[in-house]
């Protein structure tokens, strides 16, 4: 035996009892009041859950773009930085790209100290081959044979600097790399 609350009068009644001793009320009454607050209760609890998971899976894209939109300033302060660097390049290495028929930038590599003294990159697209065929034609009229071949890169050395053409493949295409090197 349980005792419930009587929705009438708040007394405590026993849950075996057909009707409330103090008001009379019907215990049926009193139970489906119970069960129609409690069902309200969990409708209400489950709404507001739903809610919060539907906010939730909105607000996630805002978020991963804001990520994005971080990612994407960086990169555009990274490549302002890297055009302060290149500005103050020679213009006589850039006209070199294009004496190669390439387009490019002159890219300075600090890696190994006072070995590489610069670096040509170039983006070459997989259906332009001439481009490295006209490098390649190129270097051999101003430099003879390559002293050595391989599949993707040439060497050439004159007066103690080595020249080196390495192809790469990349996500846009094959990247060219001409590098010189001193001794």
């Amino acid at each position: 035996m349980a005792l419930i609350k009587c929705s009438e009068c708040g007394k405590e009644i026993s849950s075996k009892a057909t009707a409330c001793p103090n008001c009379g009320c019907p215990i049926k009454i009193i139970l489906i009041r119970q069960v129609k607050k409690h069902l309200f209760k969990s409708i209400l609890l489950v709404g507001i859950l739903l809610s919060i998971i539907i906010v939730i899976f909105l607000l996630l894209p805002q978020i991963e773009n804001k990520k994005v939109e971080r990612m994407l300033e960086e990169t555009d302060k990274n490549i302002q930085l890297i055009k302060n660097r290149i500005s103050d390049v020679d213009d006589g290495y850039n006209e070199k790209m294009e004496l190669f028929g390439l387009e490019g930038t002159i890219i300075y590599s600090n890696t190994l100290p006072s070995f590489i003294d610069y670096t040509n990159t170039a983006t070459w697209n997989p259906g332009l081959g001439e481009n490295v065929e006209h490098l390649y034609d190129n270097m051999k009229l101003l430099y003879g044979e390559p002293n050595e071949t391989g599949g993707s890169h040439w060497r050439w050395q004159e007066d103690g600097d080595e020249y080196r053409i390495v192809l790469q493949q990349g996500d846009l295409g094959m990247k060219i790399i001409i590098q010189k090197e001193s001794e």
